[in-house]
């Protein structure tokens, strides 16, 4: 976790909020679906960029 976002949390913190979510995420999976639901798909990238300078840095870059 801390290298994906840069943030440390404890096993505490990290089980707590899967706890909280567990049932809502379960409740949307199982939801029934309309005959005309759009489906949008999202995806992202962590790159290293340069920009006016030498110094390097990491972003990251969505692509809808």
């Amino acid at each position: 976790m801390k290298k994906i976002i840069r943030k440390q949390y404890s096993e505490r913190t990290i089980s707590h909020t899967t706890n909280v979510i567990k049932e809502e995420i379960k409740t949307w999976s199982t939801r029934p679906l309309n005959m005309r639901d759009s489906v949008s798909y999202f995806d992202g990238l962590y790159v290293k960029l340069r920009r006016d300078t030498v110094e390097i840095f990491y972003s990251d870059c969505y692509v809808c």
